[in-house]
């Protein structure tokens, strides 16, 4: 494995590591209103504006943020299967840059346009750097010939 692959296989590692901590609260049904709670209390506490979070009203809104929470974790997980054989698994590297950089732009519609907190922005920005480091481990390790096992 060259210095770059290896580099590349620790971003992908701590790429799925924030995946899965960042996430875990939201899967867990009383943990996830905590969680939210926290970072809504965190926005205001940092005075960045936006509408406070509320519990969710309805089961479904709850079932559906449990949902995602399971579904990122999810995503932390297959980062850090792609980090196992980065230049084999490419494509998991790829499709994941792609749907980070669509949440960025979610959360940049949230919160300009729908005043959600802007704390969210860091989550944001947390991607955007880690698809910069996918793209730059994309280009040092696209050289690299793959070796078959032996």
């Amino acid at each position: 494995m060259t210095s770059a692959t290896k580099g590349f296989s620790r971003w992908l590692k701590g790429a799925g590591w924030f995946n899965i901590t960042a996430a875990a609260p939201l899967m867990i049904p009383v943990l996830s209103e905590d969680y939210l709670h926290m970072l809504s209390w965190i926005n205001d506490l940092l005075g960045l504006g936006g509408l406070p979070y509320q519990s969710t009203i309805h089961p479904i809104h709850a079932l559906l943020i449990n949902t995602a929470g399971a579904d990122l974790v999810l995503v932390g997980l297959l980062v850090l299967y792609a980090a196992q054989a980065p230049l084999q698994r490419r494509w998991v590297v790829i499709w994941n840059g792609i749907f980070r950089t669509l949440f960025i732009g979610v959360v940049g519609y949230y919160v300009c346009w729908e005043n959600a907190l802007p704390l969210f922005l860091a989550f944001a920005l947390a991607d955007l750097v880690i698809v910069i480091g996918f793209g730059y481990f994309l280009t040092q390790v696209k050289s690299t010939p793959i070796k078959s096992p032996s």
